[in-house]
């Protein structure tokens, strides 16, 4: 024997409970709370990045810092020489020279005295005295600010109607040419024409 079931209010409100219960169900689960970069692949984030916006305006300029404390102070360095000194062997010191006249004959000689700013420990012979240009480097005498151990070279950047010089050294007696002293050495320029004149600069290595 069936039994007929009667509709009635509170059927109706069950069915419509189940409904809404559903429903409310499927809207629940329509929605994420995303928590970590990482529930995305990476393909997705990729494609999520965009461009990189324009180069913003340079800000202002901070204040300036403070002013540092003073460093210690250096290590002392050696004590430099003196012309009462004496040049310390394969140390070299240089200088200038220059000399010139008008002339009414053309043989005569020009002549220049240098003096050494710390004195030799021993003379300069005349055969290591040694004249050049500039321009014309030789083994013993590279270039100015140099020359051989127990050198004298004479180094001339201008010369005019001159022969190679003759050196005389005046802390000695004697005619013949003998280099160079202790202190200096006096040199002797032969001229060929009139207006003869000659300058540079030496370098003398102590023996």
């Amino acid at each position: 024997m069936s039994v007929r079931r009667h509709v009635t209010y509170a059927n109706i409100m069950a069915t419509v409970a189940v409904v809404f219960a559903m429903g409310g169900s499927a809207v629940a689960a329509s929605h994420y709370l995303i928590t970590s970069t990482k529930e995305f692949k990476p393909s997705v984030l990729k494609s999520l990045k965009g461009n990189t916006g324009p180069k913003g305006p340079t800000g202002a300029t901070g204040a300036t810092g403070p002013t540092g404390g003073v460093g210690p102070q250096g290590v002392q360095g050696p004590a430099g020489l003196s012309a009462l000194d004496t040049l310390p062997s394969g140390q070299s010191e240089s200088g200038e020279f220059a000399a010139g006249g008008s002339f009414t004959a053309a043989k005569g000689f020009v002549e220049e005295a240098i003096s050494f700013p710390v004195r030799l420990s021993a003379n300069i012979p005349a055969s290591n005295v040694v004249a050049t240009e500039v321009s014309k480097p030789l083994t013993e005498c590279p270039g100015p600010g140099h020359a051989a151990r127990g050198f004298l070279c004479l180094y001339e950047v201008e010369n005019k109607f001159i022969e190679p010089p003759d050196a005389y050294n005046g802390e000695e007696a004697g005619l013949e040419p003998n280099g160079a002293g202790r202190l200096g050495a006096d040199l002797s320029w032969p001229t060929t024409e009139v207006n003869a004149y000659v300058d540079g600069t030496y370098t003398v290595t102590a023996p």
